[in-house]
């Protein structure tokens, strides 16, 4: 019974730290991190139970290991992890559009003084 109680905490603290990676990294980096989980459980199963899996499951678990790594390398490479060049240049783009709507503002504004005025029919 004890067993069972520790499996549901252990799942609760799972998913707790599951919603957090995903709100303080992006998604991506959470759900590919969350396919660790698999040789995470091999490793106890060594360590707990000292049940040692076949090679081909290791090398699997190495290769899943390695490719969360790679991912993670190029996150930080590429500074998608923070504030990026992507993010950056959206911003500066986000600023452009919101500076050509006023400039639009001020042509509109600037003809219908215009219109008023009788200089544009």
């Amino acid at each position: 019974m004890s067993l069972f109680f520790l499996s549901i905490l252990l799942d609760a603290f799972f998913n707790i730290f599951l919603l957090l990676a995903i709100a303080l990294s992006n998604p991506t980096l959470a759900s590919v991190g969350q396919s660790l989980a698999l040789p995470g459980s091999m490793v106890a199963d060594l360590l707990i139970h000292r049940f040692l899996m076949p090679y081909p499951a290791l090398i699997g678990a190495g290769c899943v290991f390695v490719g969360f790594c790679g991912f993670v390398y190029e996150e930080l490479r590429h500074g998608h992890g923070s504030e990026g060049e992507g993010e950056a240049e959206g911003r500066e783009d986000e600023r452009g559009l919101l500076d050509s709507d006023n400039s639009d503002d001020a042509d509109q504004q600037e003809l219908s003084e215009q219109y008023n005025r009788g200089l544009v029919a």
